[in-house]
């Protein structure tokens, strides 16, 4: 699963038509996190009149997404004191359980760290998480089931949800990150 996650930059470079060197995949999620946010404050922006209208009748509208919360999960697993800083020592815990070095996690947490402020928030560490949900296998398995589907019986989960949550729980966040920081290591050695 990891290589289906961070294969979006090997295969975004490789159908520019132009030879280039993939870029690590943390970066791709930083600027697929920064689109998001962007399409986000648009979709509030084109309803803002009807948000305000069912808030004066006492709604509360948001948007979720079922990457957001993949994202919190993950921040909630590896943030173990619960500050919504992550630490170098927090990261490097979950790189080295996934078989990642020091020097991976150093990596990771240099390049998670957006505004070089020296600390990891929680803002950073979840736009820096590739999107569990945008691999090539996942859509098609997506779509087939939206080209099929049916009614969901009564308090049984929608199809779409389970494929949702199953993508999900199969991330091994451990190997994830420190695939991630392997990444950025080689790349620095290039």
């Amino acid at each position: 699963m990891i290589s289906s996650i961070s294969s979006s930059a090997a295969a975004l470079a490789a159908t520019s038509g132009k030879p280039q060197r993939a870029q690590p995949s943390i970066y791709q999620a930083q600027a697929d996190s920064a689109k998001a946010d962007q399409e986000q404050a648009e979709i509030i922006a084109q309803n803002a009149a009807g948000i305000q209208a069912l808030a004066a009748k006492g709604f509360q509208m948001t948007l979720h997404s079922f990457a957001g919360d993949y994202k919190q999960k993950v921040l909630d697993q590896v943030d173990s004191n619960h500050d919504a800083t992550i630490s170098l020592s927090e990261l490097g815990s979950e790189v080295r359980a996934g078989g990642g070095s020091d020097q991976d996690a150093s990596a990771l947490y240099a390049a998670m760290d957006m505004n070089k402020d020296g600390t990891v928030s929680s803002k950073e560490f979840e736009d820096s998480l590739p999107d569990p949900f945008s691999s090539e296998a996942f859509i098609q398995q997506r779509n087939a089931l939206a080209a099929s589907a049916s009614k969901t019986p009564a308090g049984q989960p929608s199809p779409m949800v389970t494929i949702y949550q199953q993508q999900a729980a199969s991330i091994d966040t451990a190997a994830l990150l420190a695939h991630m920081g392997q990444e950025l290591s080689a790349a620095t050695r290039r």
